[in-house]
């Protein structure tokens, strides 16, 4: 996993929701979060996402906190962590 990887998913595939752009997290963005889901196995690993993620998400004009938050429940997807661009990434577990 890298921060190219996370920029596909957040900047790419699930844009359009955490920007309030649609109501719904597309089909792509939640095969995307299933991805990432499955490919963050370790604390290193979802630490390293988040960093990324909080990033990328920078990058992104118009980013919702609350709905980059929901974009695991749209997709039927458990993380052990928070999606949030506020997140302190050492607390991850």
């Amino acid at each position: 996993m890298t921060c190219a990887d996370v920029r596909k998913i957040v900047g790419t595939s699930c844009v359009n929701y955490v920007t309030g752009k649609e109501a719904h997290a597309s089909p792509t963005c939640c095969a995307a979060v299933h991805d990432l889901q499955a490919r963050t196995p370790t604390t290193a690993m979802r630490r390293l996402v988040c960093n990324c993620l909080k990033t990328e998400a920078t990058r992104i004009k118009n980013i919702q906190d609350q709905l980059l938050a929901a974009l695991p429940g749209q997709c039927a997807v458990s993380l052990s962590f928070r999606l949030s661009v506020h997140i302190d990434c050492a607390s991850i577990p």
